[in-house]
C-alpha cells in the first residue's frame, strides 16, 4: 500500500459528512495510513445500502467489518471498497463492473438476493475476478461462472446431500416425501427426487401443502395408505 498518499487523501474528508455506518471503517484507515507499509489485500463489496433491501446490506458490513477487526493484527492488511447496489440489479452490475475494472483488486463478495447475484454472475463471467456468494441461493451460479463460489449451499445441493445422506447412511430404499408447494420447496424436491432416482431408491409418495405446515393430517394419512399398501 501506500500510506502517505493514503494519509493526504483522507485529510480531505470531512468525516462528519460521513454515514455512521463508516465512522469507524475511516477511523481505521486514518490509523492504518500513520502505519509503515505492508502488503495489502483489496476486496470489493456490493450490497444494498440504499433501497428496500437497506437493512441486510447495512447488517452485512457491520457484521463483516466486526469479523474482520477481531482477526487482529496480521502480516497483511486488508483494504475495503463499499459500493452501493441501491438495490436494484442494474446498480449492482455497474459497481460490480467498476470494481472488476480496479488491478489491485483481488476478489468480490457479493451479499446480494438471487436476482442481483445472478445478474452479476452473468456479467462479470467474462473475467477472471473471483466472486464470493454469501446469501443463500437458489441455483448454482458456477454453471454460470466457475470463479464463482457459494458461502451456503444451494437449494439443490442441498436436495442432492439430503438424498446421499438418506440412502449412504440410513440405508432407506423406499422414501416418501413430504414439501412446500413453492419455488424453493419444488427445486429442493426436484433435486432430492433425482439425486434418489440415480442411487438407486424409490420415492413411493410425494406430497405438498401450501403456508405453514401446521396440519399435515390430510398429506400423512394419503402416505399410510401408500405405506399400508407396501407391507
Amino acid at each position: 500500500g501506500r500510506p502517505d498518499d493514503a494519509a493526504i487523501t483522507l485529510n480531505k474528508v470531512d468525516p462528519a459528512f460521513l454515514p455512521d455506518i463508516y465512522a469507524l471503517f475511516f477511523e481505521n484507515l486514518l490509523r492504518a495510513s500513520y502505519k509503515p507499509s505492508s502488503p495489502v489485500l483489496m476486496v470489493g463489496i456490493v450490497l444494498p445500502l440504499s433501497g428496500d433491501q437497506i437493512e441486510e446490506g447495512e447488517a452485512f458490513l457491520t457484521g463483516f467489518y466486526e469479523g474482520e477487526k477481531s482477526v487482529g493484527e496480521t502480516k497483511q492488511r486488508l483494504s475495503i471498497i463499499v459500493q452501493d447496489s441501491r438495490s436494484t440489479n442494474l446498480q449492482a452490475i455497474m459497481q460490480a463492473q467498476n470494481l472488476e475494472k480496479m488491478n489491485q483488486l483481488k476478489a468480490l463478495i457479493c451479499p446480494l438476493d438471487d436476482q442481483a447475484s445472478l445478474a452479476v454472475t452473468s456479467a462479470l463471467s467474462s473475467t477472471n475476478i473471483p466472486i464470493i456468494l454469501t446469501n443463500l441461493q437458489r441455483d448454482d451460479l458456477s454453471k454460470i461462472y466457475n470463479k464463482s463460489f457459494h458461502f451456503y449451499s444451494t437449494l439443490a445441493m442441498q436436495g442432492r446431500m439430503a438424498a446421499r445422506y438418506i440412502v449412504s447412511e440410513l440405508g432407506l430404499s423406499n422414501i416418501a416425501v413430504i414439501a412446500p408447494a413453492n419455488q424453493d420447496g419444488e427445486i429442493q424436491t426436484d433435486s432430492f427426487i433425482r439425486e434418489l432416482d440415480h442411487l438407486g431408491s424409490n420415492v413411493v409418495a410425494t406430497e405438498w401443502y401450501s403456508g405453514e405446515p401446521i396440519n399435515l393430517k390430510r398429506q400423512f394419512k394419503s402416505l399410510r395408505q401408500v405405506a399400508f399398501g407396501l407391507l
